[in-house]
């Protein structure tokens, strides 16, 4: 994977972390679960990949989205607020 890919990837997942921890506050605040507010992201950001032209860059995209859980999302925030 070359290192422009990596750097997306990386800015993707804490631009999601960000979005999802804004997230979940307005979701406790209305009722809605995190992982609901989780999922929701994550199929926006299957959407952006669709957009791509170039296959390989499609299916790199995919593959990142389809790597991240929300379990592994939970445990990155709660170390995030933990370590504040």
């Amino acid at each position: 994977m070359s290192t422009k890919i990596k750097l997306g990837i990386k800015t993707m997942r804490k631009r999601l972390l960000a979005i999802l921890f804004g997230g979940c506050v307005c979701c406790n605040l209305y009722g809605c679960t995190s992982r609901n507010w989780f999922e929701g992201i994550k199929g926006m950001q299957k959407q952006d990949c669709y957009k791509l032209e170039s296959s390989s860059a499609r299916q790199s995209c995919l593959g990142s989205v389809e790597e991240q859980n929300y379990d592994r999302y939970q445990a990155d925030r709660e170390t995030i607020i933990r370590d504040r």
